[in-house]
């Protein structure tokens, strides 16, 4: 956070590039860094280089408000108290700032209530669920990246509610554009197989790079999702060429495969391609597994040593001189 926030300073001032400047104040900012978010909060309330956003400079007030005013105290009282295993008080200490509008203390407060931690028995689950997403829900218009995310988690995996793809997708784009890394791997994953939006690699590309930025736990999944997505792309780019392939007058692909290629959906053809890859893993493996066994038992072969027919003679005897040994 320090680096970026010397970068934009340097920007600013030496080069006299405001956006490359605003660029590392927001990447400062995003850190928690105090100074970052007090500049930028003065550049939207003052409408430096950019349109005056008084909603935004208040966002990032009240998130260094929150970082280092009292508000911060609370909750690292109430995480302190979390941490000692006194989990009512630590959800008293929560929900009395959420009531406040703490974003951070919404979404502690959601997530205490959604893992049952701390409440009564017996808990209706239809209203713990409903106290999650109107937890949630507040955090999120807040500017919330992470409640926004756990809210399309709720409605991609029918948490409280029946499932609902279309409402999740929007929700995890609502959150990748506030970067947060996870709903960009989320968005990746579903550009690459086509799931409640249009297929397209290139965005699946893009997102999966956004997801993989920095040191956060989706960079080594991203590494992943960006080997197979390139082993995807080479695949259906060779399967048209193949539906029409002829060898001495014989398809190599029979024409009603091919036919059928041509049918199916981004979605299809994206669990066709993976699956194509995952046999080939699979073929190429096995070949290596039998030439290596093939290769050892050459070798095993050739040094062995050579078997005579001559027999050893017994020790006793020998040593009795009843045995002649030439």
């Amino acid at each position: 956070a320090d680096a970026a926030f010397n970068l934009a300073a340097l920007y600013q001032d030496v080069d006299g590039n405001m956006s490359r400047a605003f660029a590392f104040l927001e990447q400062a900012a995003d850190a928690g860094f105090w100074r970052a978010l007090l500049a930028v909060a003065d550049v939207y309330d003052l409408g430096i280089e950019r349109p005056r956003n008084c909603t935004a400079a208040v966002e990032a007030l009240k998130k260094l408000v929150e970082t280092y005013g009292g508000v911060a105290n609370d909750l690292r009282e109430g995480v302190a108290m979390y941490q000692q295993g006194e989990i009512k008080q630590a959800q008293q200490v929560f929900c009395e700032l959420a009531e406040q509008g703490v974003e951070v203390a919404q979404s502690n407060c959601a997530w205490l209530f959604f893992k049952g931690v701390g409440l009564d028995p017996p808990v209706n689950r239809t209203l713990r669920l409903a106290a999650v997403r109107r937890m949630l829900e507040r955090a999120a218009q807040q500017g919330g990246a992470d409640a926004m995310l756990r809210l399309a988690d709720m409605d991609w995996y029918g948490h409280g509610r029946p499932r609902n793809v279309t409402s999740a997708v929007e929700r995890y784009r609502v959150a990748a554009s506030r970067r947060s890394q996870q709903a960009s791997y989320a968005m990746g994953y579903l550009y690459q197989f086509g799931i409640g939006v249009e297929r397209n690699l290139t965005l699946a590309r893009r997102m999966y790079l956004k997801s993989g930025t920095h040191e956060h736990f989706t960079r080594f999944p991203s590494y992943i999702a960006l080997a197979v997505l390139r082993a995807q792309a080479a695949v259906e780019s060779v399967l048209p060429a193949l539906t029409t392939l002829q060898i001495a007058g014989f398809r190599l692909v029979p024409e009603q495969v091919g036919n059928h290629l041509h049918t199916l959906d981004g979605h299809e053809m994206g669990a066709f391609s993976l699956y194509i890859i995952a046999l080939s893993a699979v073929l190429g493996l096995a070949i290596l597994i039998t030439c290596g066994s093939i290769i050892g038992c050459i070798e095993g072969s050739s040094t062995a040593p050579r078997r005579t027919n001559q027999r050893v003679p017994d020790v006793a005897q020998w040593l009795d001189g009843n045995v002649d040994v030439r």
